[in-house]
């Protein structure tokens, strides 16, 4: 009987260890992947104003911010409409994904 007391209390033992161990590589987990969401929303707030600041250089002025997309048809060199339409989907992707991990 004492015998069988010890294995249970052994095996209780090891298993608290062991959740214990889960618990705390749980907590570790959770504060990396605060910090990697904060790394996240520094670098894509940079890819935002890196577009706007080239979709300001591109178009000339800021009304692209109102108007939106169609504020690129009336360039008329479609190298520079390339450009703003691909640092306007830079900008929109950057936005989406900070309200998503905000």
């Amino acid at each position: 009987l004492i015998l069988i007391l010890k294995r249970k209390r052994n095996s209780q033992f090891k298993l608290l260890q062991t959740n214990s161990l889960y618990v705390l590589l749980g907590k570790l987990t959770f504060a990396m992947s605060i910090s990697q969401i904060k790394n996240l929303n520094r670098r894509l707030e940079n890819l935002s104003k890196e577009a706007s600041s080239e979709l300001d250089k591109l178009c000339g002025n800021e009304l692209w911010k109102s108007i939106g997309f169609e504020a690129f048809d009336g360039l008329a060199d479609a190298g520079l409409r390339a450009s703003a339409n691909y640092y306007y989907g830079q900008f929109q992707t950057a936005r989406e994904l900070q309200d998503i991990f905000s």
